[in-house]
């Protein structure tokens, strides 16, 4: 299963609170804790949800398109009403399609045309 890099993905999980399907472990206890309870104990696990790119598609807009450019990948999506032809274009660049979805996810947070979701 390919998946975003874990730079990405860091940032990402930071953004969204998106948990995605697949997880990365690591020591990194500078991002948010994932609480868990076990035997009555409840343990803080740190880890970096790994996105791939049907996840990820699945949680950027409707109309989000990704295509190879044959030497890289190019994800974009285009709010508006393309009737009046007021539109925005947002995209990123990346060598993977699932880099590219991840950038395009980013900049939208940061765009603030997506809102972080509670952790599930």
């Amino acid at each position: 299963m390919n998946v975003a890099s874990l730079e990405l993905c860091k940032e990402l999980y930071e953004l969204s609170g998106w948990t995605g399907t697949h997880a990365v472990w690591h020591d990194d206890t500078t991002l948010s804790p994932l609480a868990c309870e076990y035997e009555d104990i409840t343990v803080a696990i740190h880890f970096t949800p790994a996105y791939d790119l049907g996840y990820l598609l699945r949680k950027l807009p409707a109309g989000t398109n990704v295509v190879s450019t044959g030497e890289d990948y190019h994800c974009w999506y285009q709010d508006g009403d393309a009737v009046s032809e007021v539109t925005d274009d947002y995209g990123a660049g990346a060598d993977t399609p699932e880099d590219a979805a991840a950038k395009l996810a980013i900049e939208l947070f940061k765009l603030g045309l997506l809102n972080k979701e509670p952790y599930e």
